[in-house]
């Protein structure tokens, strides 16, 4: 026989019984899975729960003995085997159970929506949001003003539509903006004492929602009625300014960057909410 063939034939007979051999063996364990119960796994991360009922204890539990940690593992086995016989016969659709598993399933479903935003938004800095030496320098170059300036804020915060409308017009109504801010505190408040004071802050100090505003006020001028983000309501005072004229792109970039990286993420955000729910199909239902 022609050797080439010879070694064709050998090579694809070794071939295909590596090929059978892979698809007889069973594939292979995650780490962490200490059992498998008819194809359900029960891992390290389970059996840490059982062994910790009250996992909400902020102090880590001592470590069981071997023979405890088996002995729960194997009442784990056999509640899995019940649970999987009970879902055979249907009693997985018993309302008591359904009652008692709904809220532990809106926490889990809280808690991947959250993560998964959070996965969202770090994958968009990665690809998307970052900010290029020039993009700050362009930025610096367009704002130097702005950014040669501290401004001094004072401050009130409120949590609502209504309760912020109800402030502008007790504040249209006091004697100063001071006046009324210090009535919103305790008497024994020191006169020295200035919560509502923020101090003097640089341009990246200030809250996004802020910063359009309070550059264009002019000193004691008292801002409208900002929205920002989290329901959060303010009316501001801008009680000084001060230029800095020391200041250049070299000493503010590294914080310009991360300023204007945030902007970014935020922009890039609503504009990836806006595609997703453009492109889904959301339907509201009444509870029943």
């Amino acid at each position: 026989m022609d050797p080439l063939r010879v070694t064709l034939w050998t090579l694809t007979a070794v071939a295909a019984f590596a090929l059978s051999w892979r698809s007889d063996a069973p594939p292979p364990t995650p780490a962490g899975v200490l059992a498998t119960v008819n194809g359900t796994r029960l891992s390290e991360a389970d059996l840490a729960l059982r062994l910790r009922p009250d996992h909400q204890r902020a102090e880590a539990p001592a470590a069981p003995p071997p023979e405890q940690r088996q002995r729960v593992l194997e009442t784990m086995i056999a509640e899995e085997l019940a649970a999987q016989r009970a879902h055979e016969l249907g009693l997985d659709a018993d309302p008591e159970y359904l009652a008692g598993l709904e809220p532990l399933q809106a926490q889990l479903d809280a808690y991947k929506r959250k993560a998964l935003t959070d996965l969202l938004a770090q994958h968009e800095v990665k690809s998307r949001g970052e900010v290029s030496l020039a993009e700050a320098r362009q930025f610096y170059e367009q704002n130097e003003a702005k950014l040669k300036k501290q401004v001094q804020i004072w401050q009130i915060l409120r949590r609502s539509p209504e309760s912020i409308e109800q402030t502008q017009r007790e504040l249209a109504a006091a004697p100063s903006f001071e006046a009324y801010a210090r009535s919103q505190f305790p008497e024994q408040l020191a006169l020295t004492d200035r919560p509502w004071d923020l101090g003097y802050l640089r341009w990246e100090q200030l809250p996004e929602a802020w910063r359009e505003v309070v550059y264009a006020m002019k000193k004691g001028e008292v801002s409208p009625v900002i929205h920002g983000q989290k329901d959060r309501y303010w009316i501001l005072m801008l009680a000084d300014v001060r230029e800095t004229p020391e200041v250049t792109f070299e000493a503010v970039r590294p914080t310009l960057v991360e300023a204007l990286k945030g902007k970014k993420l935020a922009q890039l955000q609503e504009r990836t909410a806006g595609e997703l729910r453009a492109r889904a199909k959301v339907v509201y239902l009444q509870p029943r």
